[in-house]
């Protein structure tokens, strides 16, 4: 009970230096344990910590809510130390049990569970050492997610100086759809798949979710770089920016300067395939966004061919909308890039005709030993 109240302690004053010398946790190789379900994590920062970033496959059990850590903080401000503490053992108290239910449920046959707060210091501390009183096998990661995001980071400047070979090619010739068609055993990191965002104005329509923050699209990239960074190339697609996501600088730089697979396809395949992936299920809210991004074309396209647009996909006439964005905007903005940088391309493609070929071509790249 000490520990609880020292983690009380802690919401308002946090006194506890950072870890001197942390143990050296593997936090990715704790992340492939939480990804084969064979243990669970709980993440015990509040749900606004929580949300803004945290490790893949983490569960958020908070012993306070947002509102009550609040509520503890203005305590200690305007009447002291003392009775935020005991406001935080109240709150903590009439939770304890369903507190305890839930982690008791997470643990399950195993008995086991793994653990962590903001730097691994008082609020996982004291929660772990009663949940082992409470006989569960607690694995208390050391450093918290202070720790897990240094360790993140380090491995985007790795990412960002590793050897990639780099799709590129105009919109609709299918790069991600040929990038995830390879097998999961190669090296390959789907960016807009981490994302959930193809990149371009519109790159969330029909998408299952929503951005992720950018914090955990770090996190989600560090853990799938960790899976292939012993592979001497990696590939990827030419991104930059996506929707509210950015690529690290460092990985941005790295792709302007790797080898170029450039893919192609026939532009009635490209215009069927777009319209494939981005209209299911369409509806009159999807109307309104496309109607409103628009605005974003103002300095490319005239009024009256935005209006066209608009109307056009309001009459779900999709294959020329697609038709007129193509020709009128993506391929001349694709074609200025690749004049810039056509002196990367190493192998060219058209998957209307090669696409067997190009996909044995590039997993013997990705096989070879050396690059």
């Amino acid at each position: 009970m000490e520990r609880i109240r020292n983690y009380a302690r802690s919401i308002v004053d946090d006194p506890s230096p950072d870890p001197v010398a942390p143990s050296p946790t593997d936090y990715f190789a704790i992340a492939g344990q939480v990804r084969a379900g064979s243990l669970p994590l709980v993440d015990t920062r509040s749900p606004g910590e929580f949300h803004k970033g945290a490790m893949p496959g983490a569960i958020n059990l908070p012993l306070f809510t947002d509102g009550q850590r609040h509520e503890i903080g203005l305590t200690y401000k305007t009447r002291g130390q003392a009775e935020a503490v005991t406001l935080g053992m109240e709150f903590f108290e009439k939770g304890r049990e369903r507190y305890h239910r839930k982690l008791t449920d997470l643990a399950g046959n195993s008995g086991s569970i793994a653990l962590h707060c903001w730097r691994g210091g008082m609020r996982s501390g004291a929660i772990a050492e009663w949940l082992s009183l409470c006989g569960i096998r607690v694995f208390l990661l050391a450093g918290g997610y202070k720790v897990f995001r240094r360790q993140v980071l380090e491995r985007m400047d790795r990412l960002g100086r590793h050897r990639l070979l780099v799709l590129d090619g105009r919109t609709g010739c299918g790069k991600t759809a040929f990038l995830r068609s390879l097998p999961p055993t190669m090296p390959v990191i789907d960016f807009e798949g981490l994302a959930r965002h193809r990149g371009s104005a519109l790159g969330d329509f029909n998408q299952p979710e929503p951005p992720p923050t950018q914090q955990n699209f770090e996190n989600r990239l560090a853990v799938a770089y960790e899976r292939c960074r012993q592979a001497p190339v990696i590939l990827v697609e030419s991104e930059n920016f996506l929707g509210p996501i950015e690529l690290p600088r460092a990985i941005r730089d790295q792709i302007r300067r790797s080898e170029m697979v450039h893919l192609e396809r026939d532009f009635a395949d490209r215009v069927r395939l777009l319209v494939e992936e981005y209209t299911p299920g369409w509806s009159e809210q999807d109307d309104q966004q496309f109607a409103l991004r628009m605005d974003l074309f103002r300095k490319h396209l005239s009024p009256a061919l935005r209006q066209n647009l608009t109307d056009l996909i309001r009459q779900r006439r999709f294959t020329e909308a697609v038709t007129i964005l193509l020709q009128e905007r993506y391929d001349w903005l694709y074609d200025r890039h690749l004049q810039k940088h056509k002196d990367r391309r190493v192998l060219s493609f058209n998957l209307t005709r090669e696409e067997a070929g190009a996909r044995r071509t590039v997993l013997a790249r990705l096989s070879a030993r050396e690059p």
